[in-house]
């Protein structure tokens, strides 16, 4: 009974799936890693090396003082003090050694050609370099350029070129600014205080003022010819700051006369302010030039204008005369002139005549008393202002020399181009002879141009008649000056 109701039984099972975990889904990836780097080094260990060294056994020395009168050396030192401090004061004050400071050691080089500007597309072999200016700033010089040889009329195209010599494209062939005009441009100056302004003479008379900032239309101003202005070369220019500080543009010519421009603020033309001429027969009587006419004028090559009176300047003639004259003289002249205004004498006082033509005045930028002057009888002058008799000092040189410039920094330098192509460099506290001289080019042409950088004074341009212009860098010791320079400048220009 009992085993009817119990039995073994196998009972299959049951899967309950779980409510809250799902099945995991896997899968394969890989990753890399950097190449590890090794690197071996080796290091070595500090060797240590022993060595013996004896020292030498220091003797005491005892200074035995020698036996002395004190008062005999007493006395003696009274007597000689005097002398002595006498002989110092003198060796202090003497200028025997000045100046030695192994200039001509022929391991330095005064001068250095840095640049040499020529433009490329020059229309004649005949064009020559007829003016030189830097910019107040010191980094542009322009250029001016005519024939050399006119037979009567000017029918040639004048040029102005201009380099910026900092530039990043500076080419020495290829200026940045150019300019062209109808006749030979004859001189040219960069103003003082505008950087992109200049002034310029032509062969017929003509002055012009231009505008290098712009690249298409440069000329702002041109003047009239003849009884409105110059009839001839005009052969030099100058910016002369006026009574009210305004800059008045001084220009003087072949022609005799010496105008005076004012720049007109509203249409930034040039008006004749004043005017003058020298007339051979208004000259000193010294310095009377032959001439079958008493109003013949007298052909003007070279002015400059005094540091510090700016109404008084030296002037360089045909013929030889040296000039003092005024921009404030109402002495009248006399004669049958056509002008538009009275023309007046400005001549003060003439100075001993060169034996030829007068080619270059320069004024000292340091002494209001001394100008230096050179002429075609090969004689480079030094001169006083208030002096009419014989120049402080002369400098023969054998070849002609064509201008003259004062260094901006040293008070008695001074740099002359000459005919056969030189450039020399005198230095008046030593002889008379160049304490440096170079070529400004291989085949000797004639020199023609000369300026200093006033405001870079490291740098010198000269021009030749190749139309070639050489950029010159200067040495230190042609730029600062001696301790006592400038007082020996002064000493020169007191009056005697």
């Amino acid at each position: 009974m009992a085993s009817e109701m119990f039995s073994s039984v196998v009972i299959e099972g049951e899967t309950i799936k779980s409510s809250w975990k799902s099945d995991r889904r896997m899968k394969d990836s890989e990753s890399q890693t950097g190449v590890l780097e090794m690197k071996d080094s080796e290091c070595q260990a500090i060797e240590r090396t022993s060595a013996e060294v004896q020292t030498l056994n220091l003797e005491t020395q005892h200074l035995i003082l020698a036996e002395y009168d004190e008062k005999s050396l007493g006395a003696f030192l009274t007597r000689i003090t005097p002398a002595l401090l006498k002989e110092l004061d003198k060796n202090l004050r003497s200028n025997v050694f000045q100046g030695y400071d192994l200039i001509n050691d022929e391991s330095t080089e005064l001068l250095t050609k840095v640049h040499s500007l020529k433009y490329s597309d020059i229309p004649d072999e005949m064009f020559g370099c007829t003016g030189v200016s830097w910019n107040c700033t010191g980094t542009v010089v322009a250029v001016s350029y005519g024939y050399r040889q006119h037979e009567n009329w000017c029918d040639h195209h004048g040029i102005i070129c201009s380099w910026s010599l900092d530039r990043v494209d500076f080419e020495p062939n290829t200026p940045q600014k150019k300019f062209e005009h109808s006749c030979c441009i004859t001189s040219i100056t960069f103003c003082p205080k505008t950087p992109f302004l200049i002034a310029a003479g032509t062969f017929i008379g003509e002055v012009l003022l231009l505008d290098t900032s712009e690249n298409v239309d440069m000329l702002l101003s041109s003047t009239e010819t003849g009884e409105k202005g110059h009839h001839d070369t005009v052969t030099d220019i100058a910016w002369v700051g006026n009574e009210n500080g305004n800059l008045q543009l001084v220009t003087c010519g072949l022609d005799g006369k010496i105008l005076i421009w004012e720049r007109n603020t509203q249409s930034i033309k040039l008006k004749l302010h004043k005017a003058f001429i020298i007339l051979a027969g208004n000259l000193p009587t010294s310095l009377r030039i032959k001439s079958s006419r008493q109003f013949s004028e007298v052909g003007i090559n070279s002015m400059s204008f005094n540091v510090e009176d700016k109404c008084l300047f030296v002037i360089g003639s045909e013929g030889g005369g040296v000039l003092q004259c005024s921009l404030e003289s109402q002495l009248p002249t006399n004669s049958d002139i056509k002008f538009v205004m009275d023309l007046k004498n400005p001549v003060a006082l003439g100075h001993n005549p060169h034996k030829g033509h007068v080619n270059s005045v320069a004024s000292s930028p340091f002494s209001r008393n001394i100008f230096v002057s050179c002429g075609s009888d090969g004689e480079i002058r030094i001169y006083n202002y208030n002096q009419a008799n014989a120049p402080l000092r002369t400098i023969y040189s054998e070849n002609s020399p064509i201008r003259a410039a004062w260094s901006p920094t040293k008070p008695l330098l001074i740099a002359v181009v000459t005919a056969n192509g030189l450039l020399n460099v005198y230095d008046l506290r030593l002889t008379e002879k160049p304490i440096v001289s170079s070529k400004l080019a291989e085949d000797g042409l004639n020199a023609c141009v000369l300026e200093f950088s006033h405001k870079n004074p490291k740098y010198l341009a000269t021009g030749a008649e190749d139309a070639s212009v050489q950029i010159w860098s200067l040495h230190e010791k042609l730029i600062v000056p001696a301790s006592n320079e400038l007082e020996t400048l002064h000493k020169m220009g007191k009056i005697i």
